[in-house]
């Protein structure tokens, strides 16, 4: 088993809100970066609040030797080839430990970045770029000439690469990726080496895996899976709850609402809200009902197994 940390410049009680954010801080970086190369991480998964995440990644190499760094990429918004030669470059220097993770992305957060893509295109679009990626990074000779790509060879550069820095990894960094929506997961056993799922009860982490594994077993691949989650470290259980109730309450229900809405959005298209959408399950119908009537659910409608 692989444990990786979380490295974002924005850090502070609860990030996710600006009251709850202290100052970009590059020394509690360097600090950070050099606890999980000392401990038994193996690597981080970075931020993407306001700093650019391959510079913030870069200025950490120097200062580890193990830690892998694994780099959100929403595809399309860098073009295949530019970024084959980000991650030739970044391995070249950090000799060889990039990983890559698979963002596909809202309409509202790529529209940013000028990308607009019908929600229904975006797996295809993503499937396309990640071809023309692998080519461009193993050193292919490429002329990709695709729906969404166009990816034409440098004449200036000699010999059968396409880029002059050649690869560290074999055949490519590998790509990780959180896809919870049916088509997510279909697309997730095309492209993905690591599938990532968001932490649930156990018997539905189960079948989601199995229905990823499978998906990608009638592709002739085979992938491996990881879990997202959160840990809170106290001394008793108690206290462990009695933090996470300070954190629902810092947030707030209308804060939670909003969020909850883009992840539904997300994985189950942009018509569904929490205002309509309803769940044969009591326990999750009763964290619906009481977003709906503004209010933080109960822990314990909150709960999907010990300590969890």
């Amino acid at each position: 088993m692989k444990i990786f940390w979380y490295v974002s410049p924005v850090d502070g009680p609860y990030p996710w809100k600006t009251e709850g954010r202290l100052p970009p801080d590059h020394r509690k970086l360097v600090s950070l970066a050099r606890t999980i190369d000392r401990l038994t991480f193996a690597g981080a998964l970075f931020g993407t609040y306001g700093h650019d995440v391959w510079t913030t990644a870069s200025s950490l190499i120097p200062v580890t030797e193990k830690m892998r760094f694994l780099i959100p990429i929403y595809p399309g918004i860098t073009s295949p080839r530019l970024l084959a030669q980000q991650a030739l470059t970044f391995d070249d220097y950090s000799n060889g430990r990039l990983l890559l993770n698979l963002v596909n992305g809202t309409d509202t957060v790529l529209a940013q970045y000028g990308l607009h893509v019908p929600h229904d295109e975006r797996y295809e679009l993503s499937a396309e770029y990640w071809d023309a990626f692998r080519k461009l990074y193993t050193g292919q000779a490429v002329v990709h000439d695709g729906r969404y790509f166009k990816v034409s060879r440098n004449r200036e550069i000699e010999g059968p690469t396409s880029l002059p820095v050649p690869p560290r990894q074999h055949p490519y960094p590998p790509l990780w990726g959180a896809c919870a929506s049916p088509a997510g997961v279909r697309h997730a056993a095309e492209v993905v080496e690591t599938y990532l799922a968001f932490l649930n009860r156990a018997d539905r982490l189960e079948g989601q895996f199995t229905e990823a594994r499978t998906a990608a077993a009638q592709r002739g691949r085979s992938i491996d899976a990881g879990v997202a989650l959160w840990i809170i470290v106290r001394r008793t259980e108690r206290e462990a709850q009695d933090q996470l109730r300070w954190f629902l309450e810092q947030t707030g229900p209308d804060w939670i609402r909003h969020q909850v809405n883009i992840d539904l959005r997300r994985a189950l298209g942009p018509e569904v809200s929490l205002d309509t959408f309803n769940n044969e399950d009591p326990q999750l119908q009763r964290r619906i009902e009481a977003l709906r009537a503004g209010r933080i659910p109960d822990l314990e409608d909150l709960r999907l197994g010990p300590y969890l």
